[in-house]
Formats: C-alpha cells, structure tokens, sequence
C-alpha cells in the first residue's frame, strides 16, 4: 500500500498525472484503504465478540466497584450514590424532622432507598431511629407460629397469620423500642432524669419483659445503673433465688409462676426466663412483691407502649421514630414469593 502511494506522488511530481486522473486515483486509494481496514480484524482489547470486552465494568475500568443500584435484600442500606432531589421532599424535608409515611410499590423501584435516606436524614440529636427490617419480624413471626404448633413448612399451604392482630403488632414495635434503648445504653451509657422508685420499678418490668437481646448482660447493666447499685452489690439473674422448698420438694416462687403465666400469653416475645429471674431478684429486693403479683401486662400493651415512649421523650430528649421495611419479602405476608 504505501509503495503505489509514493508511485503515485512520484508521477504526480513528474507532470504525469492530470487532475482527472488524480481524483480517479485518490478514490481508488480510499477504496483500498477502507477494504483493508474491514478486512483487517480489531485489536485484541477492542474485539467485541470476545466476551470479556463486552463487560460494562471492564470496558470502562471500574471493575471491582459496587453496584449502588442492587441489593440482594431489603435490609441492606449502603447506597453511595444518590440525586436527593429525586426523592419526595415531602418526605425528606428540608429541617431533617419526622414525617409518617407508607410507600407500595414494586419490587425494584427505590423504597429501600428512601428508607435509607430517610432514615439517615433525621437529627440524631432529636429522634430515637429504630430500624425494623425483614430478619427483625420473621424473628417474631416464627416465635408466633411455633407459638400454635405450626412450622414454616405447614404456612406454604395455609395463612398461619390470620389470628395476628395490632396486639402482636404493638409488641413488636414495642419490642424492638426497648431493646433499642438497653443497647444503646450499653454502648453508650445515658443519663436519665430522676424518677419515684414505683415509676422505675414499672419501666423495669417491662423492660425484662420486652428485651430482645441475646442473653441478660445489657439488661443487667441498664437496671443497675437505672437504680443506682453499687459495683459490688448488683442485680443478677444467675444470684436470684427462684424456687422455695415445701415438703422436701422445690417449686418457683409464687410470685416467679405469676410472671411466668403473664409473660406466657406474649405469643412473640423472646421466652428467656432468666430475665424473669432478674425481675424477681430486682422486685423482692425493693419490696414489690405484692404489687407486682397482681399486676397483667398483657392486658395493657398499647398504654405501656405510650408510657414509655413518653418516658423516652422525656428523659432523653428524643422521639421514637421507627422504620420499618422488608415486609414484602416476608414469606409469611406473601406465601407465594416461596413458590416463584
């Protein structure tokens, strides 16, 4: 190719070429070029039947980046790239306050991603941010329905929800609220107004009632720092005297049975009699006894919910804000994303 070129020019130089018979060549020249070019296979790295070229991510040079864009569940609240005004500032609003909301929508059309705006977005100083996700409520909703001797293979084929009320819903919030303050606590210590002993002892039980959390050492820590032990002389479950002895046998106190039976028809609170144990020790000690022995929980969840929730707001400055997601991937709510 480039020896017909410099022939060419060397003609041309000679006078020999006319100007109709430069074109004709030049066209000719372009025709071979462009023949040889299509002809001519891609550089390796440009070669888009390789499959490997035809990755996005490789093409372009951000191979080991995250996707924002996906998750592989709802729970997951990590996204690093977002156009807030994209987003209902109805809900996000300009002064970070709290706003009640419910979004439906399908699978894959961004209500995670308000959920994490949204939930990052409130003052911390202001609110009490509790994050209920999917693996939160199928923890209660299993304890639900082991509760009526089913399991989750006997819900593939029938609603096992269907005696599930705003009462187990209440304890559910309600559940996760304390358990929220108690690990909080732990990791940060609070510092809380100074209340009658009656209104503390009331808050306690609920609280041993209501902890989530996996055994009694955050629960310790917040009685005793909420009554004021000393270091050496705490509350501890493992030191409660639980069981009296009557003809050469031993049962629970009768006062434990009482707490025993009440804590019983929470049909999705986390059965864990130690913290019992801890709430006997801690009522004993402060004579309480009496009161506590005639008094039912269960029957006052929505009341017990207020009262503490007032209680938060008032000794910590905060409002309880809870955000809850995940549901439709619950297999409880929706059987048939089990079956597809």
């Amino acid at each position: 190719m480039q020896m017909i070129t410099n022939w060419i020019m060397n003609q041309d130089n000679n006078g020999i070429l006319s100007s109709r018979k430069r074109t004709i060549v030049f066209i000719l020249i372009l025709a071979l070029l462009v023949a040889y070019y299509v002809k001519s296979p891609p550089p390796p790295a440009c070669d888009m039947e390789i499959a490997e070229n035809r990755d996005f991510n490789s093409f372009y040079g951000i191979t080991g980046l995250k996707n924002h864009f996906t998750t592989p569940t709802a729970d997951e609240c990590s996204p690093g790239i977002i156009f807030r005004p994209a987003l209902p500032q109805t809900i996000l609003k300009a002064d970070n306050s709290a706003s009640s909301f419910m979004t439906l929508a399908k699978y894959g059309t961004g209500k995670t991603l308000l959920r994490c705006e949204y939930f990052k977005c409130l003052a911390a100083n202001n609110y009490l941010k509790i994050s209920i996700l999917n693996r939160q409520i199928s923890e209660y909703l299993d304890r639900y329905v082991s509760g009526k001797n089913l399991t989750r293979k006997d819900c593939q084929n029938e609603n096992c929800l269907i005696d599930w009320s705003e009462n187990e819903f209440a304890q559910l919030i309600f559940s996760s609220l304390v358990t929220e303050l108690i690990d909080t606590h732990h990791n940060t210590p609070l510092s809380f107004p100074d209340l009658s002993l009656h209104e503390k002892i009331h808050l306690i039980t609920i609280i041993c009632y209501y902890y989530n959390g996996v055994g009694t050492g955050n629960l310790e820590h917040f009685v005793n720092s909420f009554l004021g032990k000393r270091p050496d002389s705490p509350y501890l479950a493992s030191e409660a005297k639980v069981q009296v002895q009557e003809r050469n046998m031993f049962h629970d106190k009768p006062l434990l049975t009482h707490l025993k039976s009440d804590f019983k028809r929470f049909s999705i609170l986390k059965n864990d009699n130690e913290r019992l144990h801890l709430l006997l020790a801690i009522l004993e000690e402060e004579k309480f006894e009496h009161e506590a022995s005639s008094k039912h929980l269960y029957e006052n969840v929505f009341r017990d919910l207020t009262r503490f929730s007032v209680f938060i707001k008032n000794s910590l400055n905060k409002t309880p804000v809870f955000v809850i997601d995940g549901i439709d991937e619950n297999g409880y709510f929706f059987p048939q994303k089990r079956s597809e």
